[in-house]
């Protein structure tokens, strides 16, 4: 099973379009910070834009795609020193039928989006990807899916076909999954997660802890699979993935049996044998070190909030 779906389904990743339009200069867009990824991907024509981490605006031209894995706050334009509208001004002119920055010549066809995820199951990989992502236009097969994705989204969104929101919504999250691969392929990684899924034999042991959580994992058994000596091979897994080898199961097992209560009935005991635990007193125990309540309280906690 690959690693980064792995994850993307273990955090509960979803995506949505939140803006698409032709824009007609001059405009500018404000967005404040909403501490999830935001991303914006220029279809035609260009784009300047600026984040609280950038000292200095760049500029985006066709087929470039930006990711803002924090959601700090931003702004984008047609051109340095725009006047910049929020959203709620721009979607109030929409309501009032005075939709702003439409003419006859299209400067920016744009696309924005954001992702979510359960922020209790955050994962390293969230975290070890770069403040600002700017995957600039390509011929490779894989910048060109990232493209035609958004050009798909871009013609469902607003669309009253059936399942046309399910569509989106489901196309904006296979957009986070290969503009991943993307940021994998193209940028070096000496550390982080994205390092440790390039290491063939640590990558090894992550699929392995994935794919069996159940399975009673010890340090000597996981350098065994991977033929590194269990020093070697615990040293480079804290090195690149930020945690020793079992602490990371830990928390795999962890993210796992959280879903599991959230998405099943299933007894506790049930839960701690899927994910590894052969008491279920033990299994209990560490979930409360992780979540700081029992299963049970937790599961009572998403019957009070539905």
């Amino acid at each position: 099973m690959d690693v980064v779906s792995d994850i993307c389904r273990s955090i509960r990743l979803e995506g949505s379009v939140f803006f698409r339009s032709d824009l007609a200069a001059p405009w500018g867009i404000q967005l404040p910070a909403a501490h999830e990824p935001r991303f914006h991907v220029v279809l035609q024509g260009s784009m300047w834009y600026q984040t609280d981490l950038m000292s200095e605006p760049k500029q985006m031209n066709a087929g470039d795609i930006l990711i803002i894995p924090e959601g700090e706050w931003h702004w984008v334009a047609d051109s340095v020193g725009r006047k910049c509208f929020l959203p709620p001004e721009i979607g109030a002119a929409i309501a009032e039928g005075r939709p702003m920055f439409q003419g006859d010549e299209v400067a920016t066809r744009l696309l924005c989006g954001l992702f979510r995820f359960d922020k209790a199951l955050e994962h390293p990989l969230i975290s070890a990807l770069p403040p600002i992502i700017h995957l600039l236009h390509n011929d490779s097969a894989s910048h060109k899916f990232l493209i035609q994705t958004a050009n798909w989204m871009f013609d469902e969104f607003n669309e009253e076909a059936p399942g046309s929101s399910v569509l989106v919504d489901r196309l904006c999250e296979v957009f986070f999954i290969q503009a991943l691969r993307n940021v994998q392929e193209i940028q070096e990684f000496s550390t982080g997660f994205l390092a440790a899924l390039k290491d063939p034999r640590i990558n090894k042991a992550l699929q392995l802890i994935h794919n069996q959580p159940d399975v009673a994992w010890t340090l000597d058994d996981l350098a065994t699979e991977v033929a590194m000596s269990r020093a070697v091979f615990a040293d480079r897994f804290n090195h690149l993935v930020g945690s020793p080898p079992i602490t990371y199961l830990s928390g795999w097992r962890m993210q796992q049996a959280l879903n599991l209560i959230k998405e099943t009935v299933l007894p506790v005991i049930t839960i701690a044998a899927k994910v590894g635990y052969t008491s279920d007193i033990t299994f209990i125990r560490a979930f409360q070190r992780y979540f700081e309540v029992t299963p049970a309280e937790y599961r009572k906690n998403l019957e009070y909030a539905s």
